[in-house]
């Protein structure tokens, strides 16, 4: 994959999952929303212009503020490209791996017919999701579906009328 194209991706999945609270740090999108959602309580590192250090310390500051951790979403297309190896010299250790796949999907795929889409997240859709999420996620996640663009679709796959799994995508491009 292109580092243009997983920088697409990569920003379209942020604009997906936008934090409750967020903003620009010196191209850097500063994110924080409480609970357990990575993507909404981490830097976003896609695009930079600055200071590392002085960047680094803004963000710092603004989760402090807020009791929370300083988390750096790194990737393969994270700016500047060394950031890694400056938050390790400064004393942070690497969390899990942030991975993104992509997949090139046919238009004219057959959807089997147990599967639903709705433009916004039923009840039954809604109590599926949350039942797979840890405490801490599932107390913020129906704020963050929410404010979710509208572009999101929600998928459902059940029988007897029943919700057995769900999925949600964002339409970005």
């Amino acid at each position: 994959m292109s580092s243009d194209l997983l920088r697409r991706i990569e920003q379209a999945a942020v604009r997906g999952w936008p934090a409750i609270d967020q903003s620009d740090v010196d191209g850097w999108i500063w994110r924080h929303t409480s609970g357990g959602s990575v993507r909404a309580n981490s830097v976003a590192t896609l695009a930079f212009h600055g200071d590392p250090t002085r960047a680094i310390a803004t963000c710092e500051r603004r989760y402090a503020e807020r009791g929370a951790t300083c988390v750096f979403t790194i990737n393969d297309v994270t700016l500047p490209t060394d950031l890694d190896a400056i938050l390790a010299a400064r004393g942070y250790s690497r969390g899990e791996d942030h991975v993104t796949m992509a997949k090139a999907v046919a238009s004219d795929v057959s959807v089997p017919a147990s599967i639903t889409t709705n433009s916004f997240a039923s009840s039954d859709w809604m109590q599926t999701y949350l039942s797979g999420l840890t405490e801490n996620r599932r107390v913020i996640a129906p704020t963050l579906i929410a404010q979710l663009p509208p572009s999101a679709v929600f998928i459902s796959d059940g029988a007897d009328g029943r919700v057995t799994s769900s999925g949600l995508t964002i339409v970005d491009g």
